[in-house]
């Protein structure tokens, strides 16, 4: 019997048979819990009403990361969702903050209850928003997520005609997002960036960030815009909440007032949806058909979302490329999961990459040494 040869070994078939566990303790200690309650003391919002026994006994954390801290607790029987960075210099929370704000008349998003900065001996900045009661299509299958493509699409499309606005797009700053990803030196701590220049891997994929970044910056000048409003960005599996057949969208933190064809052609990829051409092409088609502020032949608006899927997926490849170095630099392998997420990212946007015509991103390192970064493909 003949080898293959060329086979690429999907993600979910690697998976079969294996559980892979975090070595991530959400265990919250006692001065964290401390802390929390002091910053919910702080801020004007539950001055009144707060009730530390209560918090105390529902408090969970829900996700912890590069950027924020997210967790749940009760108070006066209710659910809420806390949120808190450290010293950020680019106050992600107030801009998600300020993003809810403008949808929340929609019900389409959790609600935004409070912002404040605290200054205790760092600057605090706090987010409350409503806790929403609903499974993400992270946790589903992926037949549910195919069954609700028109759903999710509808939503999409009802969030950009609510929001379209006149004012300057904000590309630059979109786009600057994903290169600012790049600058490890400025983002990492020294020790951690020594770390970083003695592996092989690290210092071959620098070169390939560069022309990733040149690439894009061609290709922005060329494409077309069609209509500005609010665009999520980064709309994954894990930021979309299902119940009782409607969705909502959460972690606003990154929507930029951009064209609408960059989330429509981001969320091919990161619901990945990319190697089904007829879920694709019918999520295309429900967002035009239900946007009621876009008057453009379906053709057309095809070709468009093509254009724009070539500059979108050199953007995730630099996120992901990226995502891997710092989380390998920081955790290890202590989330193994955060490395499946990658390369299921990476596994939608192969097979596009493998038609880039740049040759220096194409030979270089997207066909050969991704494949060794990313080392659970094998051909």
């Amino acid at each position: 019997m003949e080898q293959e040869t060329n086979k690429i070994l999907k993600i979910d078939e690697f998976l079969q048979d294996r559980i892979l566990v975090d070595k991530i303790d959400k265990n919250i200690s006692y001065n964290e819990k401390k802390f929390i309650i002091s910053v919910l003391e702080e801020i004007s919002y539950f001055k009144a009403t707060l009730n530390e026994a209560e918090i105390l006994n529902t408090l969970k954390l829900i996700d912890s990361n590069l950027e924020y801290d997210s967790y749940y607790f009760k108070n006066s029987d209710r659910d809420f969702v806390l949120k808190l960075t450290e010293d950020d210099e680019d106050s992600i929370l107030k801009k998600e903050f300020d993003n809810l704000s403008l949808i929340e008349d929609l019900n389409v998003s959790a609600k935004p209850l409070h912002f404040e900065t605290l200054d205790f001996d760092r600057k605090i900045d706090v987010l409350i928003i409503t806790f929403e009661h609903a499974l993400c299509f992270k946790d589903l299958a992926k037949s549910d997520l195919d069954f609700n493509i028109r759903t999710i699409a509808n939503t999409l499309s009802f969030i950009h005609e609510n929001t379209v606005t006149e004012q300057l797009p904000e590309t630059k700053s979109f786009k600057e997002e994903f290169f600012a990803l790049t600058d490890y030196e400025n983002n990492l701590p020294e020790d951690r960036y020594r770390g970083l220049m003695n592996s092989e891997d690290f210092i071959n994929h620098l070169p390939v960030l560069e022309a990733l970044k040149n690439a894009i910056n061609e290709e922005l000048i060329m494409l077309p815009k069609i209509q500005t409003c609010l665009n999520h960005t980064n709309l994954h599996k894990s930021r979309i909440m299902y119940r009782d057949e409607f969705v909502k969208f959460l972690n606003f933190q990154y929507a930029k007032k951009i064209d609408c064809l960059w989330d429509v052609s981001l969320c091919i990829f990161y619901l990945g949806i990319s190697d089904n051409p007829k879920v694709e092409k019918e999520f295309i088609q429900q967002y035009l058909k239900s946007h009621d502020k876009l008057n453009i032949d379906e053709t057309e608006f095809l070709i468009m979302v093509e254009n724009y899927k070539k500059t979108a997926y050199k953007l995730i490849l630099i996120k992901l490329l990226c995502s891997y170095f710092y989380e390998i630099i920081i955790f290890g392998t202590d989330r193994p999961s955060k490395f499946v997420d990658m390369l299921k990212i990476y596994e939608s946007i192969r097979c596009d990459l493998q038609k880039d015509k740049h040759p220096e991103i194409k030979n270089s390192l997207v066909l050969g040494k991704t494949d060794k970064i990313f080392n659970l493909y094998f051909k």
